[in-house]
């Protein structure tokens, strides 16, 4: 209950100084609107019912709540103390100041699109606590089969399969290449063999550790998310840490226990901070010369929080894309959104005509690879018009929402896990697009659950 009290009070102080900061903040290129942000999130605040026993068991819940702080408290402090009114270090592209005014406006409706949805659920919702994991998965013929395909594939494919490097990675790290006509579906079935090993042998591990209460077993566990880690080593931040905290999340039963099992939580977050840094070093070696230059790293974050977040400038730059490129956005380019996400299907598909492009061509022109992230709510506006702008939005949260229930209601630690997963995908729409939302739906979530639902079908009916 404590820790429900403090993130409230800390929300509210915290926007408090947001609105002031925002004030009196010197008047620079439409920014003297910035207030608008944290004002709005206050007021969704004060008329929002926050549910103490949804703060703790709903991941959603706890997802979306961190998310829209950080968007419109955190990030209107963060723009005012690095003077980040202009372009991004990533963009030379500077939005004129009626663009901003209009990007401060709609992630102000955003905001109460956002909380509109929560107050939605936390009107209707069917008041029950989170299952407890009582159950497990059973190998049946289908998963038997999978693993001799995985084995197979990375066999024939270890370079694809194994990292160059091992949770700390240099310059010279490389990302993994598949030479294969086919390497869409390979990674996919790394990238299900990965999870399907962690969470086996986690639920073994746990269950025996439940039943004798031996140190030996979480032991067991840690060993199995360092294997996970190790092998699941690349150059993405949220690769790292998104799997982790969703398996602390869903174990929380068993890794708050006692003081020991804490100890296991402390290392592996020892772990994924050093692993996390170095990441960070990674990319942004452009800034290194002979040593590390820690100041100039802080520097670029903070200019960077906007594009993370999609931000005032990001989704000024996303209005500026739709009337730059009106003409080439139509409904096959809505089309190509979703179809070119689909693995195989992609290939088949103009990429070339899908709205991140032409919001890339903005930012650094023709030539250029698409790298920066088209806010959700301006794709929204380029399909849907100011009206319906949100619909993405509305949609990404409701499904957020769904799969947060889900998993409440499941009583396994693999749908726990992928439900978990998704469900935080989802609330991640304040600051990433459709296109990857959805890609990661198609290429990770629907595998996983198709490959545990064959499993379960084909044992019941050798059963039978």
């Amino acid at each position: 209950m404590n820790k429900f009290i403090n993130f409230r009070n800390l929300s509210f102080i915290t926007t408090i100084i947001s609105i002031l900061s925002t004030i009196i903040a010197p008047t620079v290129n439409g920014y003297e609107y910035l207030f608008l942000m944290p004002l709005t999130y206050f007021a969704c605040l004060l008329i929002t019912k926050f549910d103490y026993v949804e703060y703790k068991n709903n991941i959603s819940y706890i997802s979306i709540s961190i998310l829209a702080f950080l968007k419109y408290s955190f990030m209107p402090i963060i723009i005012i103390i690095s003077s980040d009114y202009y372009s991004g270090v990533l963009t030379s592209q500077i939005p004129n100041s009626n663009y901003i005014i209009y990007g401060i406006i709609l992630c102000c409706i955003e905001c109460i699109s956002i909380f509109s949805i929560l107050n939605l659920y936390l009107h209707f919702k069917v008041k029950n606590k989170s299952t407890p994991i009582n159950n497990d998965i059973k190998i049946g013929l289908p998963m038997i089969i999978f693993m001799i395909l995985s084995i197979f594939l990375i066999v024939i494919y270890k370079d694809g399969f194994f990292p160059s490097q091992f949770l700390v990675i240099d310059q010279t790290y490389e990302n993994s290449i598949i030479n294969s006509n086919f390497d869409g579906l390979v990674k996919i079935i790394f990238y299900l063999f990965k999870i399907y090993f962690l969470l086996f042998f986690t639920q073994n591990f746990v269950k025996k550790y439940r039943k004798s209460n031996k140190y030996i077993y979480l032991i067991g566990v840690f060993i199995v998310l360092l294997i996970y880690l190790l092998l699941n080593t690349s150059t993405s931040r949220w690769g790292l840490v998104l799997p982790v905290l969703v398996y602390l999340f869903v174990l929380r039963d068993v890794w708050f226990k006692n003081m020991r099992s804490k100890m296991i939580i402390y290392v592996v977050g020892v772990i994924l901070s050093i692993s996390f840094i170095s990441i960070s070093i990674f990319k942004f070696n452009w800034l290194m010369n002979d040593e590390l230059n820690v100041v100039e790293i802080i520097k670029v974050l903070g200019t960077q929080v906007q594009e993370y977040l999609s931000g005032p400038r990001a989704t000024a730059q996303g209005i500026e894309t739709i009337d730059v490129y009106r003409d080439n956005i139509t409904f096959t380019t809505l089309l190509n959104d979703f179809i070119g996400s689909i693995p195989f299907v992609s290939h088949y598909i103009n990429q070339d005509n899908r709205i991140n492009v032409y919001y890339n061509y903005l930012l650094k022109g023709t030539e250029r690879a698409s790298t920066q992230i088209m806010p959700m709510i301006t794709i929204g506006h380029a399909y849907f018009t100011l009206v319906f702008c949100n619909f993405f939005i509305l949609l990404s949260i409701f499904l957020a929402l769904y799969y947060g229930e889900k998993e409440k209601k499941s009583d396994d630690l693999f749908h726990k896990y992928i439900f978990s997963i998704i469900s935080i995908r989802f609330a991640l729409c304040i600051g990433f697009n459709t296109q990857i939302i959805f890609a990661w739906y198609v290429s990770n979530f629907i595998p996983f659950i198709f490959v545990l639902w064959l499993n379960k079908i084909l044992k019941i009916r050798r059963i039978k």
